[in-house]
């Protein structure tokens, strides 16, 4: 749901190339286009003149009066977006990449508790805090490349510090995705 949203976002701010500037209670019209404007891309930081030099063009002015004063409506059309259409679409790619990121590991955390507390959890504790009398460390205490390690010696059958009996079969079934899964589950809820 929240990429169709910033897609839809993306299009239209690919397709946005109008704004509107404007300027209430001006009384000299010879030097209104150097008057710093409010609204649209003008942000009160810009003059029309200021907005051409960035790629704008009038398209259209409407004037209305209040008090002897007028009051200054600018429709802009941009002639040159493709800076600005590429800072928005790096800025969505960017959010759509880190959603993505936050999504994969929130499944890689959900897909790591599922293994741990089916296969791991009576040995290793609710949070990877037990470790085996004298011949482990806590898993929780334990980096990523140390899990892989150690796995990848029961499988090969040269690591035991007493238990590996025990860990053998388990290691088997233990592939890259699935130390990395729990270690991400263990990470997740031993967070300090």
């Amino acid at each position: 749901m929240k990429y169709i949203l910033i897609l839809v976002i993306l299009i239209t701010s690919m397709t946005a190339k109008t704004t509107m500037c404007y300027k209430n209670g001006w009384d000299d019209p010879s030097n209104i286009e150097q008057q710093i404007f409010n609204g649209g891309e003008c942000k009160g930081s810009n003059s029309i003149d200021d907005m051409k030099k960035l790629g704008w063009k009038v398209e259209d002015i409407k004037l209305s009066t209040k008090n002897d004063k007028i009051n200054y409506i600018y429709i802009l059309k941009s002639t040159n977006r493709s800076i600005s259409t590429t800072d928005s679409y790096n800025k969505i790619s960017a959010t759509i990449a880190k959603e993505k990121e936050e999504s994969e590991e929130l499944l890689s955390i959900n897909k790591g508790k599922k293994y741990y507390t089916q296969n791991c959890k009576i040995c290793h504790g609710t949070k990877g805090e037990l470790e085996a009398e004298g011949t482990s460390r806590p898993l929780n205490s334990l980096s990523l490349e140390d899990i892989k390690y150690s796995i990848r010696g029961y499988n090969m059958d040269d690591y035991d510090l007493g238990l590996a009996i025990i860990m053998r079969p388990y290691a088997s079934f233990l592939d890259k995705e699935k130390m990395t899964n729990i270690y991400n589950y263990l990470k997740s809820i031993n967070k300090k």
